[in-house]
């Protein structure tokens, strides 16, 4: 699955320099060299998460294996959680993301099966973003915070770029906007989410959760 994918290749060369035009054509049935979102962004996964036990894997194995014996749910825990699966939450969120851009950009005429194309091909484009820094969160281990907020600025800005050349009859300020609002209702969901998760877990799993 991970060797050599000319059609790969040309798919991350199209999303970092043509992210609009190739989604749109491959909308429009025009998939010459081009990965199948669905293909395209499990194989980045998998690259993800290879690369995380390289390079991150060692900086929260330990401390993880001690909150997992215990049925406590804190801030910390949960982070550590993310951290530690983000490549596969990424998968579930592009459900979620579509949701968003479908709301917000729903007068740009693309129906919502689209909008999980669109997103899928993104999530990819994140997860190249993150294989390319990785070495940065091994480098700078004690500034996480900083380093996971500058990598996070990058993505979004390369999003914005991605859904002003995708949806290319709005203006930069506007869909500057409208993706802030997606963010905003992505965010909104995944906290109804989140609450529906401790809810359960606590339930029907007697964990506790933790204020810290």
């Amino acid at each position: 699955m991970l060797r050599f994918d000319p059609a790969l290749i040309n798919t991350l060369k199209q999303l970092f320099t043509r992210p609009g035009k190739m989604v749109r054509e491959y909308i429009a049935g025009k998939r010459v060299l081009i990965t199948s979102p669905t293909l395209f962004v499990l194989k980045l996964a998998l690259m993800t998460l290879l690369i995380y036990h390289l390079f991150r894997h060692d900086l929260t194995a330990t401390s993880q294996i001690a909150e997992n014996s215990k049925r406590i749910i804190s801030a910390e825990s949960v982070g550590k959680w993310i951290d530690t699966h983000y490549s596969w939450l990424v998968l579930l969120m592009i459900p979620v993301n579509a949701v968003a851009t479908f709301i917000v950009f729903k007068k740009q005429d693309y129906n919502f099966s689209e909008h999980v194309v669109l997103n899928a091909y993104l999530t990819g484009q994140r997860l190249a973003i993150n294989l390319v820094l990785m070495p940065l969160y091994y480098v700078f281990g004690n500034a996480l915070p900083i380093v996971t907020v500058v990598v996070f600025l990058i993505e979004f800005s390369l999003t914005v770029w991605s859904y002003h050349r995708f949806f290319n009859k709005l203006s930069k300020a506007k869909t500057f906007l409208l993706a802030l609002l997606s963010l905003a209702i992505t965010l909104f969901i995944v906290l109804i989410l989140t609450v529906l998760v401790i809810v359960i877990l606590k339930n029907l799993f007697n964990y506790k959760t933790v204020v810290s």
